[in-house]
């Protein structure tokens, strides 16, 4: 379980049209994407109607004061599709973008569909990584597979061997916090 500071919670609760979390203050760092990596954790606390909801488009901000003009961090904005929005699913970033320079970040976040979209939401910043190991293999990883657009939100149903489905020399590595790290083997 993680330690979440009240101060570093970019989002919480239902999310029924696009809204914008709350700015949550880097000011402590210098040059917040350079420094050592910090966990970001995004996930939907309540599932979302596949009916209803057909994706979501997650977008960081950055401004240098919570009152400023606000900008989409280069390279931060990605778009999940409404079957990996089930209550549990993680979304996004495992850390802060290596993008990130200014000294407040925010989180929008955009619904896309027809209805009401009923899933709830939450997103902060932690301060150690959550995400469990027996998730963080190849198949599962947070971070786009080779020649993929977009992160992978869930994990792919192994086949019947309990083995990734990937190639072993199709396995993405994990590029974070400034490493490179091969992800470890799938359970069995």
């Amino acid at each position: 379980m993680a330690i979440i500071d009240s101060h570093c919670i970019l989002f919480e609760g239902p999310l029924s049209a696009e809204s914008t979390g709350k700015a949550v203050p880097l000011t402590a760092l210098r040059l917040p994407g350079r420094m050592e990596p910090m966990p970001l954790r995004i996930s939907v606390t309540k599932g979302f109607a596949k009916e209803q909801t057909t994706s979501l488009a997650l977008t960081l901000q950055e401004a240098d004061s919570a009152e400023g003009e606000w900008q989409d961090v280069p390279g931060a904005a990605i778009t999940v599709q409404g079957a990996e929005l089930g209550e549990g699913a993680r979304l996004g970033w495992r850390f802060v973008p290596q993008a990130v320079r200014k000294s407040w970040l925010r989180l929008k976040l955009s619904p896309a569909g027809s209805g009401s979209h009923d899933g709830h939401i939450f997103a902060a910043l932690l301060r150690e990584e959550d995400f469990p190991y027996e998730r963080n293999c190849a198949c599962a990883s947070p971070f786009p597979a080779p020649g993929a657009a977009g992160p992978s939100h869930s994990p792919v149903a192994a086949p019947e061997t309990g083995s990734c489905p990937r190639p072993a020399g199709d396995r993405s590595l994990i590029h974070g916090a400034g490493r490179t790290l091969a992800p470890p083997p799938c359970p069995t």
